[in-house]
């Protein structure tokens, strides 16, 4: 009876333990099914973090160019923490250095890289980028073209200046010069950037335009092409200070060439005898705007324009630009003609000013 009862006791004992491990592994498979769901939970509400890379292509990386593309890139680094749902991997400038064979290459080894999206292409020549641009689009990659290309294969044109207005300012300008000063004939030279730079040739066009209309006020000189560059436009002005003496006004297509231009002028110690203009407002033309060793220029709100390159960047490289928008103009809000009388109020506002 004893043994019986013992047994009884026993097979009691063992059930309660196997129904105790039942109990124990059966919670144990729904708090791994819980956790699992709640990863998968987690995971379908984290949103993907698409990756993206940009590159932007110069054909001079001179002071002004480098910057507002280093302004463009902090933008693009600004809106990349502001969103999480991108990032940008790469942000990556290219400087051709004025040649348009490394222009191309710099494009098409960036197509086989595989890292870019999106091409902000300044071109060096208007004609010859025409290949490497329709590669960058067979490829897939959107281009935004900041230099007016000859071709449809560019997602965009963004103009980031509109160089009409730039050469209208200052027509409209030195117009306002000869209307102050009634018995003044201006003896003029044209120095030009690059012939296969079509985009920058309206900046002296309407000078042009304006001294061919007014031979009595406007003698027209000479022109040539100063490459972009300090040297060579150094070396043109020695020639036209030997070959017209009377001399008394240069314009000048850009700031760097402007620059070689006055530094030349001060050497022959004529400056204040030469009226001397030029366009992008770099720093070093401000101070001679400031010395009176340079009339004008028109400056460029870099500040403003790097935003909406960078803008127009983001927009495009995203899907989100408006595929109907083929032509792009920050118009002539990012423009501004400056000289003694405002110079120091466009200093202080080239880089902050952003509406």
């Amino acid at each position: 009876m004893k043994r019986r009862v013992i047994g009884a006791l026993l097979l009691t004992l063992l059930c309660g333990m196997f129904a105790g491990c039942g109990n124990s592994d059966s919670q144990t498979v729904e708090k791994e099914a819980d956790s699992t769901k709640a990863a998968q939970v987690e995971e379908e509400s984290t949103p993907e973090v698409k990756e993206y890379g940009v590159a932007w292509f110069c054909e001079v990386l001179n002071e002004s160019n480098k910057l507002y593309t280093d302004s463009w890139k902090e933008n693009l680094q600004k809106m990349d923490e502001e969103d999480d749902s991108f990032v940008f991997t790469n942000i990556d400038v290219f400087d051709a250095n004025g040649s348009t064979e490394t222009q191309i290459s710099q494009i098409e080894t960036a197509i086989a890289s595989g890292k870019y999206d999106t091409f902000v292409i300044n071109p060096n020549d208007t004609e010859g980028l025409v290949p490497a641009y329709e590669e960058a689009i067979n490829a897939g990659i959107k281009v935004v073209d900041i230099g007016g290309i000859n071709s449809d294969a560019k997602t965009v044109y963004c103009i980031g200046l509109d160089e009409d207005a730039q050469g209208m300012k200052m027509r409209d300008y030195i117009q306002s010069y000869l209307d102050a000063n009634p018995d003044v004939v201006l003896n003029m030279c044209l120095l030009e950037g690059k012939p296969e730079t079509t985009r920058c040739l309206p900046r002296l066009k309407y000078i042009r335009e304006m001294a061919e209309q007014n031979p009595d006020r406007i003698n027209l000189l000479a022109e040539a092409w100063g490459q972009w560059s300090a040297d060579e436009a150094t070396r043109i002005t020695e020639d036209w200070l030997q070959a017209y003496p009377d001399l008394n006004i240069i314009c000048c297509a850009d700031d760097t060439m402007a620059m070689g231009v006055v530094n030349t002028v001060i050497s022959a110690e004529k400056n204040g005898d030469i009226l001397i203009t030029g366009s992008n407002g770099d720093e070093g033309v401000l101070d001679f705007i400031r010395n009176g060793d340079m009339l004008a220029t028109t400056g460029n709100y870099l500040g403003m324009m790097a935003k909406q390159y960078a803008e127009v960047t983001r927009d495009v490289t995203l899907g989100n630009w408006n595929s109907s928008v083929t032509v792009y103009s920050m118009g002539d809000a990012v423009i501004e003609l400056v000289d003694a009388s405002n110079v120091d109020d466009f200093a202080a506002n080239k880089y902050t000013k952003t509406e």
